[in-house]
């Protein structure tokens, strides 16, 4: 769980708009919202993302992510990630009913209509994976894109509809599975020193478990890292780093 955490984090710090990226985490309901301003999907992004393994960064050593797989980290225990970004809305759904019909969801296409001769044939070519098929356990329900006109009314009145970020995602585990990554992210926080492995990102806020949390970074030699919580200041921490360029 801290591990998709720091996945979505190394994504926003792959990305920055500018110089710094501040990234937050909030909870509504069934959902936990991951929020960046880094720089906002295109294209490109979008492909990637519903690809395996695909990247945007496979050609740049100055990103860290490179396999297109961290992202995939957040379907770990998840059944829907809501994506908002730019002009593009839409999400990955295990449950969507599209995939409880083997012959709807590969034998609605046009070409089936237009040639019925051939929806004929590959019904016979296909009859053993139609009778053995089992809804979206066999199908990639990860990489398949849902398009979205407007956000679900249970996520109207949150920080993804009312901030104004980048990058935003609402990924739905369920109240049973809330709690226990409400306290993977304040544990994460109380490790501060993941700063010290980003480039860009110098702030992480989080609310967890009626908790506000935040971690920020300053300076460059030393790096200043203070964490804080509602209590007040908690963590001050300074770093040299010794700083070796260009390894072949």
């Amino acid at each position: 769980k801290q591990r998709m955490v720091f996945e979505l984090i190394q994504n926003a710090d792959d990305s920055p708009a500018g110089e710094e990226v501040s990234f937050h985490i909030d909870a509504h309901g069934d959902y936990l919202l991951f929020m960046h301003n880094g720089l906002p999907f295109n294209r490109e992004d979008v492909e990637a993302i519903t690809s395996a393994p695909e990247s945007t960064k496979k050609h740049d050593k100055k990103k860290t992510g490179y396999k297109g797989i961290g992202f995939k980290s957040v379907f770990t225990d998840s059944e829907e990630v809501i994506i908002k970004s730019a002009s593009f809305l839409f999400a990955f759904r295990r449950d969507h009913p599209s995939y409880t019909d083997f012959d709807k969801f590969y034998f609605s296409k046009k070409r089936y209509i237009d040639y019925p001769k051939l929806l004929t044939e590959d019904r016979k070519k296909y009859e053993r994976q139609r009778k053995s098929f089992n809804g979206n356990t066999d199908i990639p329900w990860q990489l398949i894109p849902i398009w979205m006109d407007e956000l679900p009314v249970v996520l109207n009145s949150s920080p993804l509809a009312t901030y104004n970020n980048n990058v935003g995602f609402a990924i739905k585990f369920g109240s049973e599975k809330i709690g226990e990554y409400l306290n993977a992210i304040s544990n994460f926080a109380n490790q501060p020193q993941f700063m010290l492995f980003l480039r860009h990102v110098n702030l992480f806020k989080a609310f967890s478990n009626n908790n506000d949390l935040s971690v920020s970074r300053s300076g460059v030699n030393p790096v200043k890292i203070e964490r804080i919580s509602s209590g007040g200041k908690d963590v001050s921490l300074s770093y040299f780093k010794k700083v070796v360029d260009d390894i072949p």
